[in-house]
C-alpha cells in the first residue's frame, strides 16, 4: 500500500544523473485518489518532512523548486500552472462522471426494489392477504427518495469559495459539515481549508470576527507580572496582592479588565495555596464550572451587565425549542428569540475527558446556534453571530458561529485556555487572557451591530434539521 513515507524513500534514491525528477508533484498525486485540496495538503507536508530529513544539496534544491512551482499553480501563464489546471479539470470531470454513474445505478436498484415490492403487494392482495405485511413499503416515499437522489437543486446558490470548502468538509467527514458549517476551529481542518483557498481568501473568512484587544496599561502590567518566567507560588501571591495602581486612581469603567484578572487569577492562586486544590482532582462539571467557565465569564462581562446578562444551569434559550443549557447570555434590551447572544455548555468537569460527549455537545450547541442565526437580520455589512463557550476537563474554548452571506456558517475559535492548578500553568493561561478579552469585545461589538442593523434584510438561509 502506498504511503507518503514510501514515496519519500523513493525520492531519496533519485540523483542528479537520474532521468526522473525528484519531488515531482504529478508523480506524487498519481498515487492518490484524493481531491485537490487534500492532495495539495499532503504534498506540502511531504516536502516539509523531506526538507527536515536531508542535508543533500541536490535534494534541498529540488524541494525548493517544488515549493516554487506550487506557488504557480493558479498562474495559467506558466507551464506548471497550465498542466496543473488541466490535470485537475480532467480529474474532476472523471470523478463527476463516476458519481453520476453511481447515482444512476443506485436509482435503478431502488426502482427495481420498489417494483418487486409492488408486485409482491399486488400478489398478496390477490391472494386476500394484507398488504401491510410488506416491510416498510411506502411507494410514494420511495419515489420521492429516488427523485431526491437525482436532484441537486439549491447547490448552485452557494458562493464558489465556500462551496469549495464545504466539499472539503464532506470529504473529510467533519462532524459539522452536515449543518453547512465550515469548521475553522480544528487545526487540521484549517490547514486543508487554507490549501483549498489560498492564504488571501482564507484570511477573508476571519474578517467579520477579528477584533484586537485594546490594551489597558494597568491590566497589561499585571498580566506581564503574573506570566513572568521566574516567579513561583509565593511570588504570585505577592504580585496579586500588590496594588498595580493607586486606589485613588482606580476607575471601574476603565480598569474592568484589570479587576477581572485580579479576581480570576486571585481565585486560582488562593486554591494553589490551599490545603486541597480541587482543580487538580476529579470533579463534576457544574462544581468545576464555579472555578472555570462561570468564574471567567461572570468577571469578563461584569461591567457590561447593562447590556447583557447570564442565566445559569438548566436554562432555556428562546428559539432553541426545549433544550436545556448550562448557561445562556442574553441581550437585556431584547425579549424575543433574538435576545440570545451566547450558548454555554459544560461537557465534563475537572479530570473528565470524554471525547464522545464533547463531540455530541458540540454538535448540539452548533445545531441550535445555526437555528438562532436563521432568525436574525443579516446583510453583507452585518453578518450575525452566536458566541459559544464549551468546557471539558480543564479546557475552555471561546468560539463563535457566523452566518455568511451565502447559506453557509463559519465556526471560529478565538481562544483556548487551560484552568491552571500550578504556577507554571497559571503563567501560560494568563498570557492567553488577551485573546479572551478580544473575544469578549467581539461579543459586545456584535450586540451594537445588531442594534444598528436594518430590519427586513434577511438573507435566505439553509434550514437546520430538527433536533429531538
Amino acid at each position: 500500500m502506498f504511503s507518503i513515507s514510501t514515496w519519500l524513500e523513493d525520492q531519496k534514491k533519485i540523483t542528479k544523473r537520474s532521468k526522473k525528477k525528484a519531488y515531482d508533484y504529478f508523480d506524487f498525486i498519481s498515487y492518490f485518489q484524493a481531491n485537490e485540496a487534500i492532495s495539495n495538503l499532503n504534498f506540502r507536508r511531504a516536502l516539509r518532512d523531506a526538507g527536515s530529513m536531508t542535508t543533500d544539496h541536490h535534494h534541498l534544491e529540488a524541494i525548493d523548486e517544488a515549493k516554487a512551482l506550487m506557488r504557480q499553480r493558479n498562474n495559467c501563464n506558466s507551464r506548471f500552472g497550465k498542466r496543473y489546471q488541466r490535470f485537475w479539470m480532467e480529474r474532476q470531470r472523471a470523478d463527476s462522471n463516476k458519481r453520476i454513474e453511481a447515482t444512476k445505478a443506485n436509482a435503478r436498484e431502488q426502482i427495481v426494489q420498489q417494483t418487486a415490492a409492488l408486485m409482491k403487494r399486488t400478489a398478496s392482495e390477490v391472494a386476500g392477504t394484507s398488504s401491510r405485511s410488506v416491510e416498510g413499503l411506502e411507494p410514494s416515499n420511495e419515489h420521492q427518495r429516488v427523485s431526491d437522489d437525482l436532484s441537486s437543486d439549491g447547490e448552485e446558490q452557494r458562493d464558489p469559495m465556500l462551496e469549495k470548502l464545504m466539499s472539503a468538509s464532506q470529504n473529510l467527514k467533519l462532524s459539522l459539515s452536515s449543518l453547512n458549517i465550515i469548521d475553522l476551529a480544528d487545526r487540521h481542518s484549517r490547514e486543508l481549508y487554507e490549501e483549498s483557498l489560498g492564504e488571501q481568501k482564507f484570511r477573508k473568512l476571519f474578517e467579520p470576527t477579528t477584533i484586537s484587544w485594546k490594551e489597558e496599561p494597568a491590566c497589561k502590567k499585571l498580566i506581564d507580572a503574573l506570566s513572568a518566567s521566574n516567579v513561583d507560588a509565593r511570588d504570585l501571591c505577592q504580585i496579586i496582592r500588590a496594588p498595580i495602581i493607586e486606589a485613588k486612581d482606580y476607575r471601574p469603567m476603565i480598569h474592568y479588565d484589570l479587576r477581572a484578572i485580579e479576581v480570576i487569577a486571585g481565585r486560582w492562586i488562593d486554591l494553589m495555596c490551599s490545603p486541597r486544590n480541587h482543580i487538580s482532582m476529579i470533579c463534576g462539571e457544574r462544581t468545576s464550572a464555579l472555578d472555570s467557565g462561570i468564574l471567567i465569564l461572570q468577571n469578563l462581562f461584569l461591567q457590561f451587565n447593562d447590556r447583557v446578562s447570564f442565566k445559569w444551569i438548566e436554562v432555556e434559550a428562546e428559539g432553541t425549542k426545549r433544550h436545556k443549557w448550562d448557561g445562556v447570555l442574553q441581550n437585556v434590551n431584547d425579549d424575543d428569540d433574538k435576545a440570545t447572544v451566547m450558548l454555554i455548555e459544560f461537557a465534563g468537569g475537572f479530570g473528565n475527558q470524554n471525547a464522545k460527549k464533547l463531540e455530541n455537545d458540540t454538535e448540539k450547541v452548533y445545531r441550535n446556534a445555526a437555528r438562532l442565526l436563521n432568525r436574525r437580520d443579516s446583510n453583507e455589512n452585518c453578518q450575525p453571530r452566536i458566541f459559544i463557550v464549551l468546557t471539558q476537563d480543564r479546557t475552555i474554548y471561546f468560539e463563535s458561529l457566523t452566518l455568511m452571506t451565502n447559506l453557509t456558517y463559519v465556526r471560529t475559535r478565538a481562544a483556548e485556555i487551560q484552568v491552571p492548578y500550578s504556577p507554571d500553568g497559571l503563567k501560560k493561561t494568563i498570557k492567553h487572557m488577551k485573546d479572551v478579552f478580544a473575544w469578549r469585545d467581539s461579543v459586545i461589538s456584535s450586540i451594537q451591530e445588531d442594534t444598528a442593523s436594518l430590519r427586513d434584510a434577511n438573507l435566505d438561509t439553509n434550514p437546520i434539521p430538527g433536533t429531538p
